[in-house]
């Protein structure tokens, strides 16, 4: 195991470099009082382990803990402090925890036995590991497919991160843009310390779930990895670039179709995704009219209602679902549904466009 301890001040870092010398199975041990040297050198140490003092006037830990997750993925944080413990409790961001100052052999020992069972998991589960994320209507993370494992954020702006980064499907975008998104009015400098701590908040949750290699910082930008998510907006993307085809597979856009379950991000107040809202809306009911009249085609007219059922409940605004719901009920003869379909849309309209498709409907319904 290689390690590297970063402190500014020289007593503190000798102490825990002279305790860390004494454990035998670390094969390599180096430090800094300058953080900068600590990231330049992240490769070359390729530690597996770093213990950092949080308050570091240049950079704090926090920050010097993503920049260093940045350049080496698997490195596992183990913070140094002199606050007490009451005080720690304010924090509640640790990965794996951390040391009172002044350190002591005892506890170093026991923070790397858990390191090293922490990483024996990952190498087991990281393959095959990923996370479920669905945007549409609820912006929930899990573990677990069934959803019922839903993973919590230090803070909302960490999860936001992750939205923003989800949204771009993998292809990078530049920390001044993300910064702008989630701190638009504040001084530049506080806002790039608050993005490599979210950055930081972000990477340490995800690697609790198992996952390691899951922000990547490329050239342009920060991007996430896409191998390790499965979410309903993967699908809904695959959709939409399916029903621009020639020759379409119903199947994937039907799969993506119903998992949109409600408008992008529809449950958190995320300005930038106000934009993409109506952009996935308007594919959606696309989507919907595209399979019905396949479905109709076909000669389906079970799998066609429902799939202008399920476009109508998630947009009762849909007027083009509306009206072929109608015209399929009162074709059944089934003239009590017809007005039951009528009632709902009313009762959600209200303008003037509104009511010249009212008098549409009520057209056909006297139609027949």
């Amino acid at each position: 195991m290689r390690a590297i301890a970063v402190d500014d001040e020289e007593l503190g870092l000798s102490r825990i470099m002279r305790l860390l010398k004494k454990i035998e199975y670390l094969s390599y041990v180096n430090g800094y009082n300058n953080p900068k040297e600590a990231i330049e050198n992240a490769c070359i140490d390729n530690a597996d382990i770093a213990f950092l003092d949080i308050e570091m006037p240049e950079i704090n830990g926090l920050v010097l803990a993503e920049m260093l997750m940045e350049k080496n993925p698997k490195i596992e944080v183990i913070f140094i402090t002199a606050y007490d413990k009451y005080a720690l409790q304010a924090f509640e961001v640790n990965a794996i925890g951390y040391l009172l100052k002044p350190v002591e052999l005892g506890s170093i020992k026991q923070k790397l036995e858990r390191v090293l069972l922490r990483q024996g998991d990952i190498k087991v589960v990281e393959e095959t590991k990923k996370l479920y994320i669905k945007v549409f209507k609820y912006f929930l993370v899990s573990d677990s497919k069934d959803m019922k494992n839903i993973i919590e954020f230090r803070t909302e702006k960490a999860k936001e991160l992750l939205g923003i980064l989800l949204s771009h499907q993998g292809k990078p975008i530049t920390k001044d843009k993300i910064i702008y998104r989630l701190w638009p009015d504040m001084e530049m400098e506080r806002a790039a310390k608050n993005f490599h701590t979210t950055c930081y908040y972000v990477r340490k949750v995800i690697k609790e779930a198992g996952i390691n290699n899951f922000i990547l910082r490329k050239e342009h930008g920060y991007s996430i990895n896409m191998n390790y998510i499965d979410s309903d907006l993967n699908s809904f993307c695959s959709a939409i670039r399916e029903i621009r085809k020639k020759e379409p597979q119903i199947g994937i856009i039907k799969a993506g179709f119903f998992e949109y379950g409600g408008s992008y991000f529809e449950n958190e107040y995320y300005e930038w995704a106000y934009a993409e809202r109506n952009y996935y809306g308007d594919y959606f009911e696309n989507m919907g009219i595209y399979l019905s009249n396949y479905y109709e085609g076909i000669g389906q007219m079970d799998e066609c209602e429902k799939i202008l059922k399920y476009l109508f409940r998630v947009n009762p605004l849909s007027e083009k679902a509306c009206s072929r719901l109608i015209k399929i009920s009162m074709e059944k003869g089934d003239i009590i549904n017809a007005k039951k379909i009528y009632k709902n849309f009313q009762k959600n309209v209200d303008d003037e466009m509104g009511e010249k498709t009212l008098k549409i409907l009520e057209d056909i319904i006297e139609k027949y």
